[in-house]
């Protein structure tokens, strides 16, 4: 007697869900801490030669995370005592005032190309009209 996703089974009759069948949950990701990786990696060097696939197997972990860990461990960015922080680090105070000014500066750069364009329409404006340009302080045009 086999049972279809519907519920039937072979000679039609219906199949109601009992109190001993298994529903399917999601699995979970593991994780592992920092003293947790630690801890593996110490058995990991400490196995005699050939016998790592065998442990790997029996703590369900991948070759790969021991991989991943030696060399988080070989940086120094493995340790029991804290675990680095995810997302971006945080700024100081001197690159926030830095890239304040920056826009700052953007800000006054735009504002100067304008006002250069403002000048020169100007004197194209008193040329095309015949106006003298008001003379400078040392007494030129």
């Amino acid at each position: 007697m086999s049972l279809h996703t519907n519920g039937a089974t072979n000679n039609g009759a219906v199949h109601h869900a009992t109190e001993t069948e298994v529903t399917p949950t999601r699995a979970k990701r593991r994780s592992f801490t920092a003293k947790q990786k630690i801890q593996i990696l110490t058995e990991v060097d400490q196995l005699p030669h050939g016998e790592l696939g065998a442990y790997l197997r029996r703590k369900g972990i991948y070759s790969s995370s021991v991989s991943t860990w030696k060399k988080q461990r070989d940086e120094g960015l493995l340790s029991s005592k804290a675990a680095p922080q995810r997302g971006p680090a945080p700024r100081s105070s001197e690159s926030k005032n830095l890239e304040r000014l920056e826009r700052e500066n953007a800000k006054l750069r735009k504002k100067l190309e304008q006002a250069d364009m403002i000048i020169a329409a100007q004197k194209k404006l008193c040329e095309i009209y015949g106006q003298n340009r008001p003379a400078s302080k040392d007494g030129h045009k």
